[in-house]
């Protein structure tokens, strides 16, 4: 008899909203070296190349390709400040739920075919509450910066500018940079960063 191919488990779905739960019920100490399990999986295409994720790099070059942007420049808002229903923030739009289509809020681009969508609620849920968490701590971090806001419009700008060398696809980059308060706390993102860039190499290669 001929063998069946075996399908390819996806992240969406039901196996996708297991995948959620087991990882909230995780301790804080194993939950990202379970998530980097993921990314390590879906990168070798194992769990489906778009299975209810994908690549930073394809959605900046294919959001630069294709955003025309108009007379004003949209400049990214706090996740807090969110309002579907508000047209000044730039945001007057609403995911198409009736196609469980909630991950625009996490890539927002104009217009909505240019976003990462079609996510289970319970994955964009926990990610919605983990940048909120994160969103917060960065801004107890930094009070200070830009009269209470986080992050500056400049360095919006300076986030969202077009960068050419990720078309090159011959070649890899990785930049990151880390500021701090004062130096040893900068030591020490420092050495986080770089214990986290190890897993990742570890889990890919």
């Amino acid at each position: 008899k001929k063998k069946k191919k075996k399908k390819k488990k996806g992240v969406s779905g039901t196996e996708g909203e297991e995948a959620v739960q087991q990882q909230k019920n995780l301790n804080n100490d194993y939950r990202e070296v379970y998530i980097l399990e993921c990314v390590g999986l879906f990168g070798r295409d194992i769990m489906g190349y778009y299975g209810g994720a994908c690549l930073p790099t394809t959605c900046e070059c294919h959001t630069f390709a294709s955003w025309k942007f108009g007379p004003q420049q949209s400049i990214p808002i706090t996740i807090s400040e969110l309002n579907f229903d508000d047209d000044h923030t730039g945001w007057g739009w609403k995911p198409d739920t009736s196609k469980l289509d909630y991950m625009s809020i996490l890539t927002p681009v104009h217009p909505i075919m240019n976003c990462a969508h079609n996510v289970i609620r319970p994955t964009f849920d926990l990610l919605h509450r983990e940048l909120c968490a994160g969103d917060a701590i960065v801004g107890k971090l930094a009070p200070h910066v830009s009269n209470g806001r986080v992050i500056s419009i400049d360095q919006w700008k300076m986030l969202l500018s077009r960068k050419e060398f990720f078309m090159d696809s011959r070649a890899c980059y990785i930049d990151v940079a880390c500021s701090a308060s004062c130096p040893q706390y900068r030591r020490i993102w420092l050495l986080f960063f770089f214990f986290h860039l190890l897993l990742l190499f570890f889990f890919f290669f």
